[in-house]
């Protein structure tokens, strides 16, 4: 069964992933193609977030529910209840960190960009994206650097795009394409490229890369994908591309236009729109939404294989779509 994000958000353009996690939910593993991995964890009734753990159970994983209103932050193996917990967010799509473990949560109901201290600490600003829905963001200095944010729809259900903006300066820039139509991942390089997956008002998927975060861009030759989602780099600079309503992950070099196929396509346990690679780069944390799950992997570009989940104190009713490192 192939569903397009966008076509399960028409009756509500601010609830985006969260409707199509549900439908997905409802359909079997043979109508839709997936398995869970063999070892993977049921879901768990969402239990209280239980606080005074202690000075070393510091969180190092951070998961984000569409419908909740809770960032909460785990030890980094995923054991145990969360140690941590960011409220007062909503519609959580994707959500990132940068090097220092600041968390960037794109808060696709307000329309904002946040950002919080590590550890699930006070906010360091929130910036209003005129530019649309943001679903996905990526830097390397959140306080201080440029961050580039996905767009999944532009104002009132118009095309998707990419902005750059900053704490101090807010949302400067904004990047179009015609291949973009719902921009799922974006991901900025060190040299200052950009890139954004996507697919087209035909469903389909696309990478469309940005020289400097500038110009029209250029559509990526030999991105295989048969659908779009979250983006990544690994310690080798290639991009981890999550491919959603496959439940696989891709790893590419290049890609600035042209893609060479480094890994994969990695089979994830369940429909996995997003998911992030630790500081060290050998383990990869998915957001497994089908089943309500945060999947756990070692990583290489070569092999990836999994090795255990968790979903203590978290609802598949909420949907589980963001997770990230911390710091990254």
């Amino acid at each position: 069964m192939s569903i397009s994000l966008g076509d399960l958000t028409k009756r509500a353009r601010t609830l985006l992933f969260g409707v199509a996690a549900l439908i997905l939910a409802s359909c079997s593993a043979a109508t839709t193609g997936l398995a869970p991995s063999p070892n993977a964890p049921r879901n768990t009734p969402a239990q209280p977030f239980q606080r005074g753990l202690g000075r070393a159970a510091k969180a190092g994983l951070y998961v984000g529910e569409f419908y909740g209103t809770t960032i909460y932050g785990f030890r980094r193996n995923g054991k145990g209840s969360s140690v941590c917990a960011i409220n007062g967010v909503a519609s959580v799509n994707d959500i990132a960190s940068d090097s220092r473990g600041d968390i960037i949560e794109p808060d696709g109901k307000s329309h904002v960009l946040n950002v919080f201290r590590p550890q699930c600490g006070s906010a360091l600003g929130s910036i209003p994206d005129p530019y649309g829905q943001p679903a996905d963001a990526m830097s390397a200095d959140a306080e201080t650097g440029t961050i580039a944010i996905a767009n999944i729809f532009g104002p009132n259900g118009t095309s998707g795009s990419i902005s750059l903006c900053s704490i101090k300066g807010g949302c400067t820039k904004n990047l179009t394409s015609p291949n973009m139509y719902e921009v799922a991942g974006v991901a900025l390089s060190k040299n200052g490229d950009c890139w954004a997956s996507a697919i087209d008002k035909n469903s389909r998927a696309s990478l469309t890369y940005f020289k400097s975060c500038a110009g029209s861009g250029v559509t990526a030759k030999g991105f295989i994908n048969p659908s779009y989602g979250g983006l990544d780099f690994d310690a080798a600079g290639n991009l981890v591309s999550f491919s959603g309503n496959s439940a696989q992950v891709y790893v590419y070099s290049g890609c600035n236009p042209r893609c060479k196929l480094a890994g994969g396509p990695f089979s994830m346990g369940g429909t996995s729109v997003y998911g992030h690679l630790n500081k060290g780069r050998d383990m990869l944390a998915v957001a497994d939404y089908q089943h309500g799950v945060i999947e756990l992997y070692t990583y290489t570009p070569t092999v990836v294989n999994y090795v255990g989940g968790f979903s203590t104190g978290l609802s598949i009713a909420l949907d589980i779509v963001g997770v990230t490192y911390a710091p990254h």
